[in-house]
C-alpha cells in the first residue's frame, strides 16, 4: 500500500456486511468515510461518520470529496417488488457511479451477487450471467450502469460477485441448522447431494479491502468471489455439530416431503435454495489480489455456532 493511506468512501457501512468490512478497511489502514442511511457510529480511529441516502442524490459530491476509492455496498437485498429493487440497486447504483467519476475516484468497488448467473450449478470466471429472479436481474443491471455511467479515463471498475453470506446474525436456514445442532435435534438433510458455497463475513468483508487496495491501472473486472467452502446441508450440519464440540445427525427423506416440512419454517427463496447446486470458483478473482482467506472455516463455524 502507499505511505498516503488511501481514503475509501464505504457505503452500508451499519449493515451486516458493511460493519465488518468497516473493521477490514481500518485494519489495513485506510481512512474511511462510512456511510450509513441513519448515523452508525462515533467518528474516531481513522473512520469518519456521515449520513447519506443514495435515493437522494443531493451532497453524494460533498461525500465524495477527496475519496480514492468508493466501495458501495447498499442496496436493496431482494425485498419488495422488482420496480423497488431496481431502484435501489441499478439506479441509485448508476448516480453514485456518476458522481463518483466526476469526484475524481479512481476505484469502484461494487458488491455485486451470486445470483447474477442465475440457476447454473457450477460457477466460475467464464460463467456467463443469466438472472433467473429480480433480485439477479436488478444487480446485473448495476453492473452495467456503473459502466454506462464511467467513461474510459474514469474509476476502474472491480465487480465482486459472492455466494451466500454467512456469520453469527445470519437467520433463516443457517440459524435453523445451528439451533438443531446445538439441541442435538435429528435434520433431514441426508438425501440432499447439492453443495453450495458459503463465504463467512469477516472473509468476504477482507476481500473487499483487497480490491479496494488494488492499483486503479490493474484495470476493471467482474469475477464471481468465493473462499473454497463448498458443502451440502448434511455436510454443513455436520461442520456446525463439530464446532459446538459433538456429533449430529442428517437422515433421509423422499423430496417432496423435505419440501413440505421446510416451508413450514424457511422462506419460499430459502426452500428453493436447499435444492439448488451452487458451486463458485473464485480462485481467479483471489490470485488476482493475491488473496486467502484469513478465517479458516472451522474457526468462522465456531464463531457462528457459539454466537447463535
Amino acid at each position: 500500500m502507499s505511505a498516503k493511506p488511501k481514503k475509501i468512501l464505504l457505503t452500508g457501512a451499519s449493515g451486516f456486511v458493511g460493519r465488518a468490512t468497516l473493521a477490514a478497511l481500518s485494519r489495513r489502514g485506510f481512512e474511511v468515510r462510512a456511510v450509513s442511511r441513519s448515523h452508525g457510529g462515533s467518528s474516531a480511529g481513522g473512520v469518519e461518520w456521515v449520513q447519506g441516502d443514495l435515493t437522494e442524490p443531493v451532497g453524494w459530491d460533498r461525500l465524495l470529496d477527496g475519496a480514492d476509492v468508493v466501495v458501495h455496498l447498499a442496496g436493496n437485498p431482494g425485498r419488495g417488488t422488482e420496480d423497488e429493487m431496481m431502484r435501489a440497486n441499478a439506479e441509485a447504483t448508476a448516480m453514485l457511479a456518476r458522481v463518483a467519476s466526476a469526484a475524481g475516484v479512481g476505484r469502484f468497488v461494487y458488491a455485486s451477487t451470486i445470483r447474477v448467473y442465475g440457476h447454473q450449478g457450477r460457477i466460475d470466471a467464464t460463467t456467463e450471467p443469466s438472472p433467473a429472479d429480480a433480485y439477479g436481474r436488478s444487480k446485473l443491471a448495476a453492473e452495467a450502469a456503473i459502466e454506462a455511467e464511467i467513461p474510459s479515463d474514469g474509476p476502474t471498475l472491480s465487480v465482486l460477485r459472492p455466494p451466500f453470506v454467512y456469520g453469527a446474525d445470519r437467520a433463516g436456514l443457517l440459524g435453523l441448522l445451528i439451533r438443531a445442532a446445538r439441541h442435538r435435534i435429528p435434520l433431514p438433510l441426508g438425501s440432499l447431494s447439492n453443495r453450495r458455497s458459503l463465504i463467512y463475513v469477516a472473509n468476504l468483508a477482507d476481500l473487499f479491502a483487497a480490491a479496494a487496495d488494488e492499483p486503479n491501472d490493474r484495470g476493471s473486472y467482474r469475477l464471481p468471489a468465493g473462499e473454497g467452502l463448498d458443502l451440502t446441508y448434511g455436510e454443513l450440519f455436520k461442520r456446525i455439530g463439530e464446532a459446538l464440540g459433538h456429533r449430529t445427525y442428517a437422515f433421509p427423506l423422499p423430496s417432496s416431503l423435505l419440501r413440505l416440512a421446510a416451508s413450514t419454517a424457511l422462506s419460499r427463496d430459502a426452500v428453493e435454495r436447499m435444492f439448488e447446486e451452487c458451486v463458485v470458483d473464485g480462485s481467479e478473482l483471489a490470485a488476482r489480489l493475491g488473496w486467502a482467506p484469513p478465517i479458516s472455516a472451522a474457526k468462522a463455524l465456531r464463531a457462528v455456532a457459539s454466537g447463535a
